[in-house]
């Protein structure tokens, strides 16, 4: 009984040796016998067929190397846009602070020009007493009784 099992262990072995064998060797044994039989059907030598292989190793050579040209450029263009969102949010934030800046000068600039219409209409007034407001024009206060803004005199 134990001699019948070694064999059947050796005959196991050897079937396990022969399928180990044959995935390793005939497998591409068989997969090199059908490309022949494609390159013979198409009547290509194995010499241009062998060219054809170079040539294509060479091109993808040549498009792995601008690919990786695009991807540097990417990421250079990528960097690039980082930049200059940074520099947009500056200049964003610099003009809201002009914006800010411009209407607090407005706000002193209306102010001088109600201080001056006051000091030259309420003087005018004294002369014309229905003169109760100014205008702005050609950079000039004039008063008037129909003006843009009313005058405040205190006397």
């Amino acid at each position: 009984m134990e001699k019948d099992t070694k064999n059947w262990i050796i005959a196991l072995l050897f079937i396990f040796v022969i399928l180990l064998v044959g995935a390793f060797l005939i497998k591409p044994a068989a997969t090199g016998y059908a490309i022949y039989q494609e390159m013979d059907k198409s009547n290509i030598s194995i010499e241009d067929y062998q060219r054809g292989i170079v040539d294509f190793n060479a091109e993808i050579f040549t498009l792995n190397e601008e690919l990786t040209a695009c991807y540097d450029s990417k990421d250079t263009l990528l960097n690039d846009v980082k930049d200059i969102s940074k520099r947009f949010a500056v200049c964003s934030e610099d003009l809201k602070s002009m914006e800010k800046q411009k209407e607090g000068i407005k706000e002193d600039y209306d102010l001088i020009i109600q201080n001056a219409a006051n000091n030259i209409c309420c003087k005018q007034r004294i002369d014309n007493p229905s003169i109760d407001s100014y205008s702005v024009k050609d950079s000039r206060i004039i008063c008037s009784t129909d003006g843009d803004k009313k005058i405040s005199c205190v006397f």
